[in-house]
């Protein structure tokens, strides 16, 4: 893979976790509270030693003679960054951020370790259960107190496994909901502009992408789809962005509140301030229309891509979509009960439309119409910050099929995001009218 898409894909610190409630430090039996308890019936965790053995899944190579590798320890331990994620906390970067926000340790913070840590209460916590292990099997999987012992072997089946207690990680829907708790931040953890301003890096996901991109540790064969029957890359990366829509909504209503002076400005565009100040602004006359210059804009792309999509399955539903969409930014600068307003009426209609959105598979002819769509969108300057340029390169990355995440399908665009703080946006319009008039000639 190029220096370049890996820089773009991967995010510094790459984790998972449940929902934040109390935790004991091991060495020091301190207690921390965060935002929710989790049930004191809830299994516990095992902690990642109980699956490290080679007699389960901590085998040096993969076995060619078993439904599955067993060395998915190895490939974690190894090669994925969740299981550095708490490393990450001890590390001289998350130190200076630490102390630019006033912390004594990063690796002790709460808001760290929501996204860097198994954030459990002590009760759950099995004897070879490690903070410092990361975010470790049961981040995904589940506490494994009730399926750990027989979730194998002739008699186990997937179903079996799930009503111990296992999650059901090859679902699109609950897998986005898990990631994005950290990689995009949710009600009760976010990454925030405090954390971003403390040299925090920024925020940036896409499901199949990034799923793509983790180290496998599962091979999708015949075996594996008869089991477990996942979803398709497509449908996995439509998922995702119904999902993200869904929780960044949440998250404007829950900071549109009216109570404090300055907002949480991480629900904002980053550049619609952080953004060179010179000849290379581009407004398009949506923008325009909507927002003076220089007015605060919101993180609107995963609406916009989303927009797209339900337009291709339901024009008038797309279509109304947009309309709502155009009226939360004008929201935005009128009142935050209103904004609050409009954001629920989204979600709802977004509810409304979840089922023709992620359930069925998009045809070849559906896969085209959105591919043009979203590069019409992008020639008109409506993908004009890099954050809105590089969910669109991704999109259209995965519509064109493409049989290799190290061969962009548009090397032009892709080229053009080789740097945030260069990049041009009206070049990325020109490009993808090029784009389009190449389509048109064929």
């Amino acid at each position: 893979m190029s220096n370049n898409l890996r820089g773009l894909m991967i995010v510094l610190a790459l984790s998972l976790s449940l929902p934040p409630g109390a935790w004991s430090t091991p060495d020091t039996g301190t207690k921390v509270t965060t935002n929710a308890d989790a049930p004191s019936s809830a299994p516990k965790h095992m902690g990642v030693a109980s699956c490290a053995s080679s007699s389960c899944h901590g085998r040096a190579a993969a076995s060619d003679r078993h439904d599955i590798s067993l060395n998915e320890y190895r490939t974690w331990s190894r090669y994925d960054h969740h299981s550095r994620a708490f490393k990450t906390l001890q590390s001289r970067h998350s130190q200076r951020i630490a102390s630019n926000m006033g912390l004594a340790d990063a690796s002790k913070a709460p808001a760290c370790l929501a996204c860097h840590a198994q954030v459990i209460p002590a009760e759950q916590m099995g004897e070879r259960f490690h903070l410092s292990d990361g975010i470790g099997c049961e981040s995904c999987h589940g506490g494994a107190e009730r399926w750990l012992d027989n979730h194998y072997g002739a008699n186990a089946s997937h179903q079996t496994n799930l009503d111990n207690g296992l999650w059901p990680t090859e679902q699109s829907r609950f897998v986005a909901e898990l990631c994005q708790r950290c990689h995009l931040g949710d009600t009760e953890q976010l990454a925030n502009h405090e954390m971003m301003a403390a040299g925090h890096p920024r925020l940036r996901f896409e499901l199949d992408t990034w799923m793509a991109l983790m180290p496998a540790h599962h091979v999708v064969d015949a075996d594996y789809q008869q089991r477990k029957s996942p979803d398709s890359a497509t449908q996995r990366w439509i998922t995702g962005r119904y999902s993200a829509a869904l929780g960044y909504l949440e998250l404007l209503v829950q900071h549109a509140n009216g109570k404090n002076l300055i907002p949480e400005l991480v629900i904002y565009d980053c550049h619609s301030c952080h953004r060179p100040m010179d000849e290379s602004v581009l407004r398009s006359p949506v923008d325009r229309q909507l927002l003076p210059a220089g007015a605060l804009r919101l993180n609107d792309n995963t609406l916009r891509i989303l927009a797209e999509i339900i337009a291709v399955r339901d024009r008038s539903a797309g279509k109304a979509l947009k309309a709502q969409i155009r009226r939360l930014h004008r929201a935005s600068t009128r009142s935050a009960a209103e904004l609050r307003r409009v954001a629920n009426a989204i979600k709802q209609q977004l509810e409304a439309t979840g089922k023709i959105t992620t359930d069925f598979a998009l045809t070849d002819t559906e896969r085209h119409q959105l591919q043009r769509a979203l590069l019409r969108e992008a020639s008109a300057g409506h993908f004009r910050d890099y954050a809105d340029a590089e969910q669109l390169f991704l999109a259209l990355q995965l519509l064109a099929g493409s049989p290799s995440r190290d061969t962009p399908p548009y090397p032009g665009l892709f080229s053009l995001l080789d740097n945030e703080n260069r990049f041009r946006p009206r070049a990325f319009a020109q490009e993808a009218r090029r784009l389009l008039s190449l389509e048109d000639a064929q």
